[in-house]
């Protein structure tokens, strides 16, 4: 699709058109973020509607899930226009993920069930990590009470070497900002990253530091950064992996499964 479009205010309401325009990568980041904003309640009208085909109630956790887990197939470049009507594959995708979110849940209720009766339950690798949750190790967390000190050491070379990779740098920041984990950056580092970022000083703003709450703090940082909170719950489910290939993270992570 080509158009003229160069203003928000002249989105169209017809969601093909407005994922086109989102597929249109010459236009302005912002632009394009805008279409993505305008899509999200479309989103998640079909994700209610699927979901209450499916007997879930119009709040249930999954609806939410849902509508992230398209953004992100959006944002990772599963969807194309050429490969059909982006309505019909929205529906399919939330249609997809929540049974697959409902098998899971019914086979997590058997575990725990086989769990009571043994006396024990035993966890595989891939449940270990998707027990993880860098949320959790946000300063002050009672998660970690026998660790308090892995907030207040800086990062070792090896896993700033790490996160200098880490791009683009909005992203960087967003996932040091959301974990907590800015604090053990060198200022030296932080500084730079923020002033390239363009972002105002000081930051973190005083208001986000005071926030223990994970969902809190993801509400500020989306606001910092121009996001809705689901576009920020995208960049945190595919860029998550970063925080757990650093080495103070394993090390925790290895002290807390072992």
């Amino acid at each position: 699709m080509t158009s003229d479009l160069s203003s928000k205010d002249q989105l169209p309401e017809d969601p093909q058109q407005l994922i086109e325009l989102y597929h249109e990568r010459k236009r302005p980041e912002e632009f394009r973020n805008e279409c993505m904003r305008k899509l999200l309640p479309i989103i998640k009208q079909i994700a209610m509607v699927t979901g209450m085909r499916l007997g879930l109630p119009k709040n249930d956790d999954l609806v939410e899930c849902a509508v992230s887990h398209v953004c992100l197939g959006i944002v990772e470049g599963k969807y194309h226009p050429m490969k059909g009507r982006f309505v019909a594959w929205c529906r399919q995708v939330c249609r997809n993920y929540m049974l697959d979110e409902l098998e899971r849940r019914r086979l997590t209720i058997s575990e725990t069930e086989l769990g009571a009766h043994s006396g024990k339950q035993k966890l595989d690798g891939e449940n270990r990590r998707d027990q993880i949750r860098p949320f959790d190790l946000l300063p002050g967390k009672p998660t970690i009470p026998d660790k308090p000190d892995i907030f207040r050491l800086e990062f070792s070379e090896e896993d700033l070497q790490r996160i200098r990779k880490w791009k683009p740098l909005r992203d960087r920041l967003i996932m040091l900002l959301c974990s907590g984990l800015w604090v053990c950056v060198p200022r030296s580092e932080w500084q730079p990253w923020v002033e390239e970022a363009g972002l105002a000083q000081p930051f973190p703003p005083p208001n986000l530091i005071n926030l223990d709450d994970p969902k809190e703090r993801m509400q500020e940082v989306a606001k910092i950064f121009g996001l809705t909170r689901n576009h920020l719950s995208v960049i945190w489910r595919r860029r998550r992996e970063w925080l757990l290939r650093l080495s103070r993270i394993q090390e925790l992570i290895g002290d807390w499964v072992a």
